[in-house]
């Protein structure tokens, strides 16, 4: 005869065993590396789910892409997911180079390395962005988290930075504009060129920095 007591101790010694297994799995990390060649590539966009996103400017002819992959752990009894099965979507239309990774479960670090295109889109979910760009025309919407974006003074024109709730700045613009409600804020300005820029955050923080 087995005794209550008896099964509860069972019970508690199981969860007990499984609960470094879960924890190990949730610490579980793939790394992917993809490479792109932009030789008759004009745009580059760039959309994700939650994670980061890294962008370093370079002067090879070439987008490089490195993915850090790593399950979201929300809870004790989340689905695993097959990391190694998830992958960087691309395509090609035109001139436009798309790359994609909206996968559900997982939250995802991508480090880019991006030469200079003639506009560059970014859109992510939850996350951080932060970036260097050359000559380009960008536009970068993040919905929960922190935009810090780096561009040449030289090469940008009118430049929007808004966040929905929370803080906005704009530093190196030669006319600022800046507006407040309750719990937003925009920042507006013009650098010395052209290519315009389009800064939106839905709650956090965005910086726009124009470097000589």
């Amino acid at each position: 005869m087995i005794f209550p007591s008896t099964v509860l101790c069972r019970t508690a010694t199981l969860l007990l065993l499984l609960m470094p297994l879960s924890t190990a799995f949730a610490a579980e990390r793939v790394t992917k590396q993809y490479q792109f060649s932009t030789a008759d590539i004009d745009r580059v966009d760039l959309e994700g789910a939650v994670g980061s996103l890294r962008v370093i400017h370079t002067d090879r002819p070439e987008v490089n892409v490195v993915l850090e992959i790593r399950q979201q752990d929300d809870g004790w009894f989340d689905d695993d997911v097959d990391l190694d099965s998830i992958e960087l979507e691309s395509g090609i239309h035109g001139s436009r180079l798309a790359l994609e990774q909206t996968d559900e479960g997982v939250s995802i670090d991508w480090t880019v390395e991006l030469p200079t295109v003639a506009e560059t889109s970014i859109d992510f979910g939850v996350g951080k962005i932060d970036g260097e760009f050359g000559a380009t025309e960008l536009r970068a919407n993040l919905g929960v988290g922190d935009i810090d974006v780096r561009l040449p003074l030289a090469t940008v024109g009118k430049v929007d930075v808004s966040v929905g709730v929370g803080e906005a700045s704009l530093h190196g613009a030669a006319h600022d504009a800046e507006q407040r409600a309750f719990v937003s804020h925009e920042v507006s300005g013009n650098g010395n060129g052209s290519n315009d820029i389009d800064i939106e955050v839905g709650v956090g923080e965005a910086r726009v920095e124009l470097d000589d």
